[in-house]
């Protein structure tokens, strides 16, 4: 098993990169004329709307990401591929929304924006699929518990992540969980 640490810090890393990145592609107007500024501005705004879309969905990712991270006492060998998948179709970003930016009514544009998107999404289900025998029962109830307390400001990707934890405990939690149990009540005896 690795530390989730150095592995949530490379995809901090990513992500901040990446996200960063978003907003070089768009150029501050120069030798523009006095008054025009608005009108400069405004010849660039595809690339705005997509910078936009973008750093919203990216930090959506991110939050699903972070979540996952804090219900996780370690990361498997198995965990890692999805995760280097995520990250460097995350590293992609800054190139597909630069070219839906560019080319927002062109077919193929939106095609490989989207899916990068999508690619970005399963690696993510898949992580989740594959972290299920890693959660920690004890962060999961925290968890849940806190988000139940403030379900009324708590963001729809939350509830997601949280029905998903749920519903799916994996066979080695529940049998570590009875593990500790036994060893603790051994202890107690």
């Amino acid at each position: 098993m690795f530390s989730k640490h150095r592995l949530e810090a490379l995809s901090d890393g990513v992500f901040a990169i990446a996200m960063t990145l978003l907003v070089l592609d768009i150029k501050v107007p120069v030798g523009v004329a006095k008054g025009q500024l608005g009108e400069a501005l405004a010849k660039d705004a595809h690339g705005w709307i997509s910078f936009a879309i973008t750093f919203f969905i990216a930090s959506v990712f991110w939050t699903f990401q972070h979540r996952l991270f804090e219900l996780l006492e370690g990361v498997s060998q198995k965990m890692l591929v999805p995760t280097f998948v995520f990250l460097a179709f995350v590293s992609v970003l800054p190139f597909s929304t630069s070219l839906w930016g560019r080319h927002i009514s062109e077919p193929l544009a939106l095609l490989i924006y989207f899916g990068n998107q999508f690619a970005i999404a399963v690696a993510l289900t898949v992580k989740l699929e594959l972290a299920r025998e890693f959660l920690l029962d004890e962060k999961r109830a925290d968890f849940l518990s806190d988000h139940h307390n403030k379900s009324s400001a708590q963001p729809p990707q939350f509830t997601v992540l949280e029905s998903y934890c749920n519903k799916h405990r994996g066979p080695k939690s529940v049998a570590r969980r009875e593990k500790q149990s036994k060893a603790h009540d051994s202890l107690e005896s």
